[in-house]
């Protein structure tokens, strides 16, 4: 008996000392320091809320179609003021002035609405126009854009 016990006594060392490794090991072992948890909290905290503004700004809408309709709307008026005949024909907008000895035209061109005086030149005031449409009204006239990108703008113009 007294050699099993030698036996078992030699396993419980290397037991031991297997043990006393594997301790070792976790002895450098580190851990999250109530520091490096605050660190983490305050990127998060800051991060977030820049992160909600990236993707905000990522969907916003283009307003350069409204902006360059409203600008055509603002030449018109411009024209119409300078003229002192004004008559809408085979989808044209006319307007004469007599003291100038010209007519310019607004018209669609393709894609685009063009200026012509005298039937020459080629001006463009709007561009990306699906369609236009002039009305003749008992006191001016009303301008309907429709753009390529399916939105309708409308303004009416009174003689001057």
């Amino acid at each position: 008996m007294s050699s099993l016990k030698d036996v078992l006594n030699g396993i419980m060392r290397k037991i031991q000392k297997n043990s006393s490794v594997f301790m070792d090991y976790k002895q450098h072992e580190k851990g999250f320091t109530f520091i490096t948890v605050l660190c983490s909290i305050v990127i998060l905290s800051v991060s977030l809320p820049l992160l909600g503004y990236l993707l905000q700004s990522m969907n916003s809408k283009s307003t350069y179609s409204e902006i360059s309709v409203q600008q055509f709307f603002q030449f018109v008026r411009d024209d119409i003021i300078d003229a002192t005949n004004i008559y809408v024909t085979n989808r044209k907008l006319y307007l004469v002035k007599p003291h100038e000895n010209k007519t310019a035209t607004l018209e669609l061109y393709g894609t685009l609405v063009r200026r012509q005086v005298n039937g020459k030149g080629h001006e463009i005031y709007l561009r990306d126009v699906e369609g236009i449409s002039f009305t003749p009204l008992p006191y001016g006239v009303q301008v309907t854009v429709i753009t390529t990108s399916e939105e309708r703008y409308e303004k009416k113009f009174a003689y001057y």
